[in-house]
């Protein structure tokens, strides 16, 4: 289980690290567009949904290595019941990044941009479901 969640860990981690990232190069160019605003606004609740996951399950990997999760184990589930939906909302949003920011460019480009968002929310959103324990 200790595996599972450092994996979870890292995996948001590096989603939610990308998203800031994004979120940087956004907001560093000082021309304003509602497509900037839009794919900001969407990078940063999906960066801090993510980071908030990885610290959660990396938290909750040190506690399961430690003497303390015998004494509760439903805490820990408790805490992941949370994260997953988190996780998948998180991953949600940073599909949904990825499809406002092709209008920062083009009209053309955010269609495609737009269809490719929504494709992948419905695959993510289908690799994820299963995996969630709901609260």
């Amino acid at each position: 289980m200790i595996d599972a969640f450092s994996q979870l860990s890292s995996v948001s981690a590096v989603l939610g690290g990308f998203a800031l990232a994004f979120l940087g190069v956004v907001v560093s160019v000082s021309e304003r567009s509602l497509s900037r605003e839009i794919t900001a606004a969407l990078s940063l609740v999906c960066s801090g949904a993510l980071v908030l996951c990885a610290l959660g399950w990396s938290l909750s990997a040190v506690w399961l290595a430690s003497p303390m999760a015998e004494s509760n184990p439903d805490m820990l589930m408790d805490i992941h019941a949370t994260l997953s939906p988190l996780f998948l909302v998180g991953t949600c949003l940073f599909f949904w990044t990825l499809g406002a920011s092709g209008w920062i460019y083009s009209r053309r480009l955010g269609m495609v941009s737009t269809l490719i968002g929504v494709l992948a929310t419905i695959g993510g959103y289908l690799v994820v479901t299963p995996f969630l324990i709901s609260p």
